[in-house]
Order: C-alpha cells, then structure tokens, then sequence
C-alpha cells in the first residue's frame, strides 16, 4: 500500500456491537397470568403512546460503537492540529490526559438523559458520578465518571459527526486510540428530540436562517439603531442653515488646530462627502446595505475624534449619534429570545412589500444534524431556509473575510469516498447577477462551483486537501452537504459561507477568532445578502 493509499484509509470503520436491552417492565409468567399480560401489555402501548405525545419520549436508539484509528501522525492541513483540538477540550480533561489518568473515554451520542438510561440499562451495578469542569473561556460543561474507575463519558454530542469529531479532538490532545470509544446511533437518519422541542416552542415561520445567532441579535439591532439615527441625522440636515452650520463648525475644529494636520483638508472633505450621502440616501438603507451603516459609523468616529462630541451637541451624544427612538425606548435589541435547550431566535421583519413574517434563526448544529434541523424547521412552516456558515477556502484566490455561495455540494466520508454533487443552492442563481455591483466586489463576495463537506475538520489532510483542490473544490464546511442530499422540490434551501481560515496555507483553522474585527465586518457585510435574498426592509425591536 502507498502512502497515499495509507493516508486515504485513515479514519474510521463502524463496528455493530450486541448489548443486552433494557427493559420497561419487568416480564410475568404467561402461562400463569395470561390476562394480566395483556392487560399489561395494552397498558404498555398506551403509556408509550403517551409520552410521544407529551413529547416526553426520546428517540429510543440501536448504538453501534466506532472505534478510532490513529491518524493524528498524519500530515494535517492545518499548521498545527493540536492547538485546535485543546481549544476544544475542557482542562481538567486535559490534564488528566497528560498525566495519563483517563482509563477510557467513551463518547455518547445523546444528552444526559439518554446517557443515564442506556448506561443504567447495559451496565448491571454501575454508579456513576458528575465531573464537572470548564474550557479555556470559563464556559462549564459536565462528564459522566464510572465511580471508582477513571473511566469517563462526554454525553452532551447530538450528533454522529458531533461524536466522532470529539473523539478525534480527544486522539489530537494525547489521549491514545485504544482509550477511545464512540458510541453512536446506528441510524444516521434519526430524528433529534432537542430540535423538535426546540422548534416547537419557537412556533410556526415562514422563513428560516440557520447560522451566526448572537451576530443576528447584535448586526440587527445595530443597523435598526443606524436607520434610526439615518432618520434623525435626515431630518436635522434638511435645513440649509444646520447643514451649513455643521460644516462651519468642523472647518473651524480643523483651522483652529496647530500644528494644522497634514490631511485636515481630505477628511473635511470625507465629512463633506458623508454628510451629502445622508441627505440624499433614503434612510432605510442604512439597514439594508453595510456600506452605508459603516459610512455612518466612520462619520460618527471622524467627529467625536476631532472634538469628543463638543460643539455637536445638536446631533451627538457621548457615545454618538442621536436618534429616534423606537416604542419609547432608546435600549432595545433585535429578536426574542426562545426559552427551549437549542438556541433559536424568534424575529418580525418587515418585507419590502409591507409584509410582516416570522423568522427563526438558529445557531449552527454539528454534522448530519443539520438535516434533522431542516427537518423541524420545514416542519414549523418555512418554505425556504437559509443556512449561513462558515468554511475553510482552497482557491488562490479566497481570502479570510471573503463571502462565498457555492453552486453544487460533495460529501467526503471516513472511506476518503466522494459523494454528489448535488447541485441545488437557490441562492447560487438568485445572486448570479449580483456578483459584478459595486457593492458585491467591496465586500469580496463570489460565486464558486463546488463545495464540499467532511465528518471533522481533523480529517483535512494534506492529501484530502489536495484531492479537493484538484476537483476543483472550492470551500469546505461540515454541514451544508446534508442540507441538499435530499432536497425537497416544494421548499426553497440555500446557503453562503464565509471564509474564516485557509487549509495548507498561513491561516489555518487554529486561529480562526469568531470576535475579530475582520470577522465581524463579514458577518455584517453577508447579512446585506441575507437581508437581500429575503426581501427584508426592517426588523421589529423590543
């Protein structure tokens, strides 16, 4: 076998393993009680019945185990595999790695109901114990311990991709192959009882988003608040005598300055400029296009750096502009938050035809999860979804902060076989005339034909890599596959993502900062298409 063979057969081999089932009662004699099995068993369809439909049933799974083969010797495309995979796992876990203490790490498929059920079932005498601990942001999370073993059990992995992605960050922090075990659902196509309490709460929509919940929350408010202050800033300069008066007092900040500095006269003619782009521009797109937000926040920042706001009192306080307020209140945010265990936020926009809808917009799940979501937000109404990601950009011509919508979806698994494409992304010919505005090369947006997504991350190799490259692959994600496999005619599925690390290249996914600057600006500069593709023309605030 050559190496290149060798490295294509690297991941993961699904092993069916029997386990002795659990049972809901306890069996009698049917000899000797024949009527009272029946009874019993009657008693037993209709109380199953019920907890389906009290929704208090979860999907009773058939486990299969995985057992992980060593691949982090592999040459990875990333510059260095290990500082991701620590960034992702807690510290007391780490260190116990390191110190060699952990017997065995057996990853579930499952929350923790789930969790205590099946290990209570299978497992005759065992006890097992909370460890709690918390990652490098001081976020907490908790393991499942065997009392008197150092054997441990992530739970909370909703998900097959979801687990066997955390027992590869496991093998990538030291932990050795034969101290890791995956346990998951046989059935790939099962449905995720989280998500559908999840969407259930949420209530019915009509549009849909999966991707960037926290940027949603945050990028619509502050565009909300921009249109407000537009509003404001509008109307104070329809008089000539405000107007002109303004940019008196500006001139006069700039020549009452000594030393005068060197470029006094190109930002008076900025200000100039932005001024004239508020009294001409309809405020409205001030939330619609991030061009015009960021021209009024640099306008914002251009006049409280030349005098801290004094002598603008008329239109800017401390912290800047002023602005109309909405139902009373100057603090509002965007989007009611959805008391339920999957984030999801509930929105009231405005289309530009007047229309009020319903719009839910998730955070992302892991994997093949994503399909399940579809599912329950097809179910809740949405008749077209939009998933906004992120991914990693092979092109030459891709950079971190670029906004990409790929035409067709491949689908590599643990064999290193190539699945599709499926060619069915409705906002590929939705934005196909959009490519070559103004607006759309600002903000570095661009169309590409394939795209491909993989089990983990931790099986970018060198040599995947390049076999993506050379079919001409693009992008590559862990989700979006699973979105256009199984299309369905009636309803409208598309998907943008933005480039946040470069495989085989300097910026690789170990740096990726969701809170940089130049993250951020891209969130915001590919929700203008966002905006864009569902015709919105504002969003109600509480």
């Amino acid at each position: 076998m050559n190496h290149n063979q060798s490295e294509c057969k690297f991941y993961l081999k699904s092993v069916k393993v029997n386990f002795r089932r659990g049972r809901l009662f306890p069996q009698p004699d049917i000899a000797v009680l024949p009527a009272f099995s029946l009874y019993l068993l009657l008693f037993s369809v209709i109380f199953i019945l019920t907890l389906f439909i009290c929704g208090g049933y979860s999907y009773a799974a058939d486990y299969a185990v995985v057992p992980v083969k060593n691949i982090a010797g592999l040459n990875h495309s990333m510059r260095n595999p290990h500082k991701y995979a620590s960034q992702k796992i807690p510290l007391r876990v780490l260190k116990l790695i390191s110190e060699n203490k952990i017997e065995k790490m057996i990853v579930f498929q499952g929350g923790k109901d789930e969790c205590e059920r099946y290990f209570e079932s299978n497992y005759d005498g065992v006890r097992m114990e909370e460890f709690e601990d918390s990652y490098q942001d001081g976020s907490k999370t908790s393991f499942y311990k065997f009392s008197g073993r150092n054997l441990y059990i992530d739970y909370k992995n909703y998900g097959r991709d979801m687990a066997v992605h955390k027992a590869l960050l496991y093998q990538f922090c030291g932990l050795a192959c034969d101290k890791i075990e995956a346990l998951v659902y046989k059935d790939e196509f099962a449905p995720n009882p989280l998500f559908t309490k999840s969407a259930g709460a949420a209530g019915t929509c009509e549009i849909a988003v999966i991707g960037y919940v926290r940027s949603f929350v945050r990028d619509f408010t502050l565009r909300k608040k921009a249109l407000q202050k537009a509003k404001y800033l509008k109307d104070f300069l329809a008089s000539p005598a405000n107007y002109h008066g303004l940019l008196k007092r500006v001139k006069n900040i700039y020549a009452g300055r000594r030393p005068m500095p060197n470029n006094a006269a190109s930002e008076f003619r900025e200000i100039s400029h932005e001024l004239s782009v508020i009294i001409n521009s309809d405020p409205s797109l001030f939330f619609k296009h991030s061009s015009y937000y960021y021209l009024l926040e640099d306008l914002e920042a251009r006049l409280i750096k030349i005098s801290g706001g004094a002598g603008f009192e008329d239109i800017m306080l401390e912290s800047g502009f002023k602005f109309y307020p909405v139902n009373a209140k100057y603090d509002f945010k965007a989007g009611e938050y959805i008391q339920s265990g999957f984030d999801i936020r509930r929105f009231v926009i405005t289309g530009n035809d007047g229309v009020k809808k319903r719009l839910l917009i998730t955070r992302h799940p892991y994997g093949e999860q994503a399909r399940a979501l579809k599912n329950e937000l097809y179910a809740a109404g949405a008749r077209r979804i939009l998933f906004l990601g992120s991914c990693g950009g092979f092109d030459d011509d891709l950079k971190a902060g670029d906004i990409i919508i790929s035409r067709a979806f491949y689908f590599y698994d643990q064999n290193c076989e190539f699945y599709g494409p499926y060619a069915a992304n409705d906002a590929f010919g939705y934005f196909k005339a959009e490519v070559n505005k103004p607006c759309r090369r600002q903000a570095r947006f661009k169309l590409k034909n394939y795209h491909i997504s993989v089990p983990s991350p931790l099986v970018e190799t060198i040599e995947s890599v390049n076999r993506f490259i050379n079919k001409k692959i693009s992008s590559v994600d862990c989700e979006s596959f699973y979105l256009f496999e199984r299309k369905e005619p009636s309803r409208s599925m598309a998907a943008i993502f933005i480039v946040t690390d470069l495989p085989l290249k300097e910026h690789t996914l170990e740096n990726y900062d969701s809170e940089s600057p130049l993250i951020r600006r891209a969130q915001m500069q590919a929700m203008d298409l966002v905006i864009q593709y569902f015709q919105i023309g504002d969003v109600e605030v509480n």
